[in-house]
């Protein structure tokens, strides 16, 4: 076994990347509701079943008032109510580091201002569909121009018939013209008869997408994200994963 402290790492709000911003994620996805019953023939013995997952996405860190494009200007109360989609990825520099990736919902927001001390910022998301867990980075957060990306291949088996590939992409800065980004699959690592599983819309600003594909997929062994681009650069990040 082999443990080591966490001191780098990726975390995208939507198309904000807040890593600069937060040292500490509160809580992440991946509970599960859980139901009791007892019977006659437990032998006195209380059981439990699973019910329904769910899962919150909550970070703290240093607000930033000194510029329009800090933390402070873009997590606060107006994003309340809000759905965004989120990247955890450690430390998320290359394509296959692993990653949390899911959706959800601002449902709380605070920011503090001790006097002489740094201010302080915190918010959180009640997701409000599927996440995944143990996904990886497709797309690590870069600069990309027109010689577009054709992604590194992510060793990952995919979705099982009750199960679907999730993708959230994450756009940070865009000055050009029309991003076309998909997620590929395939049998084998050289993508040989590769597959275009999701295609996310066409953009040409900053934004988030997310989205997923169903159907049993197991057979597919290999993953990796394309993109193209028809002018200038954008900034952006993919993350996928089997939930």
């Amino acid at each position: 076994m082999t443990t080591s402290a966490v001191n780098n790492a990726y975390l995208v709000l939507g198309s904000f990347n807040i890593s600069p911003f937060t040292g500490e994620i509160v809580e992440t996805p991946g509970q599960v509701n859980t139901l009791t019953y007892s019977v006659f023939g437990g032998g006195g013995y209380e059981y439990n079943v699973p019910a329904i997952k769910h899962g919150r996405f909550d970070f703290s860190g240093y607000g930033d008032f000194t510029a329009s494009t800090g933390i402070s200007a873009v997590v606060n109360a107006s994003t309340l109510g809000t759905q965004y989609g989120y990247m955890v990825a450690i430390p998320g520099t290359a394509a296959g580091d692993p990653c949390t990736i899911g959706r959800g919902i601002v449902d709380k927001n605070m920011q503090t201002f001790p006097v002489g001390q740094l201010p302080g910022v915190s918010g959180g998301l009640a997701c409000d569909t599927a996440f995944a867990l143990r996904g990886a980075v497709g797309a690590p957060s870069a600069t990309y121009t027109t010689s577009g990306l054709t992604g590194t291949a992510v060793a990952m088996t995919g979705p099982t018939a009750t199960q679907s590939m999730y993708a959230v992409l994450n756009i940070t800065a865009a000055s050009g013209t029309n991003l076309a980004v998909k997620v590929q699959s395939d049998d084998n690592s050289g993508f040989t008869s590769a597959t275009d599983r999701i295609t996310f819309s066409t953009v040409s600003a900053t934004g988030w997408q997310w989205s997923s594909v169903a159907g049993d997929l197991s057979t597919e062994t290999y993953w990796r994200v394309v993109a193209t681009v028809a002018s200038g650069t954008f900034a952006f990040s993919v993350g996928f994963g089997v939930a």
